[in-house]
């Protein structure tokens, strides 16, 4: 089984993305002024929607314990601080 590491731009406040069920984040950060999160993978596992949302920091969330968190970025030298977490597809 040969494995990758591949990049992903976040462009909404939740995106959806194509990616094997056993994927898993290894880093987000911003990236020429751009969200990105990198992820090692299987390319050739069956791909399954997967949802990252970003909150900003002070953000009410709703309660949910199936919200795993994925990472912090901090943008913009630290003007902006987002936390992106896995959330279940409704």
């Amino acid at each position: 089984m040969s494995t990758v590491i591949h990049k992903y731009e976040l462009t909404e406040m939740s995106s959806v993305l194509a990616l094997p069920e056993t994927a898993k984040v290894l880093h987000v950060a911003e990236q020429r002024r751009k969200y990105i999160m990198w992820v090692h993978l299987n390319p050739e596992a069956p791909k399954v929607p997967r949802r990252f949302v970003i909150y900003a920091t002070g953000e009410i969330m709703e309660d949910s314990s199936t919200r795993v968190f994925v990472g912090t970025i901090v943008a913009e030298m630290g003007s902006y601080v987002w936390h992106i977490f896995e959330e279940p597809l409704r």
